[in-house]
């Protein structure tokens, strides 16, 4: 059979093939710069939806304070009233815990009419006092955005000013608010979503300002020099956002809701060599194939067409995830080794799917339990009763610092993250959060100690184990006890990381906590330990899990990894 297919296909195939290719070469080139057409002006149209994104952002932050109780409250206080210092204070922690500045590396600047400030401190971005160019021109747009960029090599920026005025009566101004935005952060985001790396991007004022460049070359200036703010805002507003210029492909797109324009400049002449192999392979593998098949189904379709599509209809079956399916196999030419090898596949994929896709489900499954039970509405609430108290006797230091690692607490606990594992030092970030918390909440009632070399931080390690063996430790170690000692000692040992917890306090209940740690029921009573046991020994088998012990007038809970996962 295998003599018979070769002599049809040169004869029937091949030359026919040779000519319908060549036929083929021409009509896909003259579509192809048509085509490239159509996918600069769509990677230029998602690129300016990044910037868009990232502006868009920056736009909502200098609303913030008028939306903000704290801020706007700042906004609205004389400088002279008795309460203003403690206002000032929670305007500026509620500034730099937001969300819009933690989006990005953007810096804020919030000026009263009077002068009185408040700003975000950041390390990357200028801060300092609003200019007065900046408040003449905010003044002048009355409420609308005033956009300026820096070109400091070290720090360039955008900034964008407003004026803001009071929620009630529009006539009266507030003050200002001006927000530095990294113009570097802006760069990199581009530069992760370019076409390819030869490609280049800039971003362009209406006065022909060259604000933003993804790389330098002399070509790329060359070709730039033709085109000004103006035409490439024609070519914008064009149906198509891309033109072919002597070899390049420039396209450019109006950034929404800012005063500035994207461009994109691509040199067909560096994709020659793709067109000439797409054209080989669409070519050759798709017609060559189809006509090759076509003539086959007419001669062999008892032998070779019908047992094929049976073997289809079975692989329909798979991608629907009936992995039990097999194949009937029949003599032994190609099409019974085929179905020989259909059968092992499914059999594999059976069995990966029972013992390790459905393992990795319920792994995802438990990390999500462990991030609910995290921050419980048990501690919450607790937290909550401590601000209120403190806020009772006037101790606004320490409310800031509580709402302060609350946040970041809730942000570390909460951020979307599709894997187990993490570093150390995320891992230490978070007990460290929750740590500062508990010193707060309890004072000298508890006192905490913590034990590791530097160089574990960089270790990965799966997430959310140390914080809730800590805080067991100290719910169940406070429970008739005045006073309590907590020690966490993380070591190395062989090819292991340990985490080992000892606290003072109530004895442990060795004879209560297998039955815990074993019961199938998902009551909140031992659910943070049975959640570490079974992650543990889901991630690295069964040999892997919680161990517990007493020595001394310590209860141990000590777990392990091994760290070249």
């Amino acid at each position: 059979m295998r003599k018979q297919l070769l002599f049809l296909f040169v004869c029937f195939v091949t030359l026919p093939v040779i000519i319908i290719y060549s036929v083929a070469t021409i009509i896909f080139n003259r579509k192809a710069d048509e085509n490239l057409t159509n996918i600069y002006s769509n990677d230029i149209k998602s690129i300016a939806s990044i910037a868009e994104n990232y502006f868009s952002e920056s736009l909502d932050l200098t609303m913030y304070p008028l939306l903000e109780n704290n801020l706007y409250k700042y906004l609205i206080t004389p400088s002279d009233h008795e309460n203003f210092a403690d206002i000032t204070t929670q305007a500026a922690t509620i500034l730099n815990s937001s969300p819009y500045v933690f989006g990005g590396n953007r810096g804020v600047v919030i000026q009263k009419k009077d002068g009185n400030q408040i700003d975000t401190h950041s390390n990357y971005l200028t801060s300092g006092r609003i200019t007065e160019q900046q408040i003449e021109e905010a003044t002048r747009l009355d409420g609308k955005c005033y956009w300026e960029y820096t070109t400091n090599k070290s720090a360039p920026q955008f900034f964008i000013t407003r004026l803001m005025k009071q929620k009630t009566n529009l006539q009266v101004p507030l003050g200002y608010i001006r927000v530095s935005i990294s113009s570097l952060e802006l760069r990199n985001k581009i530069q992760n979503s370019m076409l390819d790396k030869n490609s280049y991007y800039f971003i362009m004022d209406s006065t022909d300002n060259m604000l933003l460049s993804t790389n330098s070359n002399q070509n790329y200036d060359t070709v730039l020099c033709q085109y000004n703010f103006a035409a490439l805002q024609q070519l914008a507003e064009s149906r198509q956002n891309t033109v072919l210029d002597n070899q390049c492909f420039i396209s450019a797109y109006k950034i929404e809701n800012t005063p500035y324009l994207i461009g994109s400049i691509h040199v067909s002449g560096m994709l020659n060599s793709t067109k000439n192999t797409l054209t080989n392979i669409l070519t050759v593998t798709a017609l060559l194939t189809a006509f090759f098949f076509a003539l086959l189904a007419l001669i062999f379709s008892n032998r070779i067409v019908r047992p094929i599509q049976e073997l289809s209809h079975k692989m329909d079956s798979i991608s629907n995830e009936n992995f039990s399916v097999r194949a009937d196999v029949r003599g032994h030419d190609e099409i019974a080794m085929l179905a020989t090898q259909f059968n092992k596949m499914s059999e594999r994929l059976e069995y990966l799917y029972r013992q390790v896709y459905m393992q990795e489900i319920e792994l995802k499954q438990s990390q999500l339990l462990a991030l609910q039970s995290q921050i419980n509405p048990h501690f919450l609430y607790n937290t909550m009763d401590t601000i209120y108290w403190m806020s009772k006797t006037g101790d606004t230091e320490g409310i800031g610092h509580i709402v302060s690692n609350m946040s970041s607490l809730l942000r570390l606990t909460f951020t979307p993250n599709g894997n187990n594992t993490g570093t150390l030092a995320e891992e230490l970030e978070h007990l460290n959060h929750y740590v500062a918390i508990q010193q707060i909440r309890y004072g000298d009632s508890v006192n905490f100690e913590l034990h590791y070399k530097e160089e574990f931080q960089k270790e990965n390690v799966l997430r959310f184990l140390l914080q809730p063996l800590v805080e067991n430790a100290l719910v169940h170690g406070l429970k008739d006890c005045p006073k309590e000692t907590i020690i966490v000692k993380i070591y190395r040992q062989d090819q292991c990381l340990i985490y080992r917890v000892m606290n003072t306090g109530t004895p442990l209940d060795l004879q209560l906590i297998p039955a815990l740690l074993d019961s199938p029921k998902t009551e909140q009573k031992g659910f943070a330990l049975k959640n570490i046991d079974r992650r543990l020994k889901l991630k690295y088998g069964d040999e892997y899990g919680l161990k517990y012990m007493i020595e001394g007038t310590y209860n141990i809970f000590e777990i392990q990894q091994p760290i070249f996962w």
